[in-house]
């Protein structure tokens, strides 16, 4: 089986239906559905990507732990303090998986630098990031064996993990309930919008969680509701359309959702 950009445990909060393990997919550079479901096995995959070995601690450290939140939160609406640290290691794992990452790295070929890469390991360590180790060590793996061009200032990715890490959890989290039951993900699911970095007042991430729940992350002041909040159409569209354009190439649903169809010009 082909490493997993997308955690598939993940992908079944999108199935067509509970236990079926079949997703639709939209494909953006034809800008068309696929003709049937397809098995969430085979979906969101990459050669070339992480070793057998790196995928197990993926799945051992940094999924599993999640998943386990997860269900909580899908139950309760709730995001626990505990279940915001889980979270947090996940969803920066999630934006260095990536197909367009993953481009990115082969056409720089990037070489490490050891001392910064033992300096940045340490610091993981001794703040309490120690589950993003393994994701760490994998990623500066994947630059130090590739051609040895030079690090430029673009390329250092993994020396982000722990200040990303530390911003999202800082953050107020908001769960949305889409009682449409149709939200929709894609093979990039992270959005960001923090045009002043993460620490910034104005910076934001969606992440949708299952077709009837998504988290919210903002600087937001707390303005107390009880949890989760219940949204509809237009903010369930707008989470919508936000998750399809930020997908790199593939939308993953438990519907055909014709508007895409529609609303995206390859």
């Amino acid at each position: 089986m082909l490493p997993h950009i997308v955690s598939q445990q993940y992908l079944k909060g999108f199935e067509t239906e509970k236990g079926s393990g079949l997703i639709w997919q939209f494909d953006k550079t034809p800008g068309a559905w696929s003709k049937t479901a397809l098995p969430i096995k085979s979906v969101a995959t990459r050669t070339n990507w992480h070793s057998t070995e790196d995928e197990a601690k993926l799945n051992r450290d940094i999924e599993e732990p999640a998943n386990r939140h997860l269900k909580a939160v899908l139950k309760t609406g709730v995001v626990s303090a505990e279940a915001k640290r889980a979270f947090a290691a996940y969803m920066v794992v999630q934006t260095g998986r990536t197909h367009r990452w993953r481009d990115f790295v082969e056409r720089k070929a990037p070489s490490y630098w050891e001392k910064a890469i033992e300096d940045e390991r340490r610091k993981l360590k001794e703040q309490g990031w120690g589950i993003l180790m393994p994701v760490f060590d994998a990623m500066a793996a994947v630059r130090r064996n590739r051609q040895g061009l030079a690090m430029t200032e673009d390329l250092q990715r993994p020396f982000t993990m722990l200040r990303q890490a530390t911003h999202f959890e800082s953050m107020r989290w908001e769960v949305l309930k889409n009682e449409r039951g149709d939200f929709l993900t894609c093979d990039n699911p992270v959005v960001v919008e923090a045009e002043g970095g993460l620490a910034g007042p104005d910076a934001r991430a969606l992440w949708p969680i299952s077709r009837t729940m998504a988290v919210v992350l903002s600087r937001a002041e707390d303005k107390w509701r009880k949890p989760p909040r219940i949204v509809r159409g237009r903010i369930a569209s707008h989470a919508n359309r936000l998750a399809a354009a930020h997908a790199d190439r593939f939308v993953f649903s438990h519907e055909r959702a014709e508007w895409l169809t529609k609303w995206w010009s390859p």
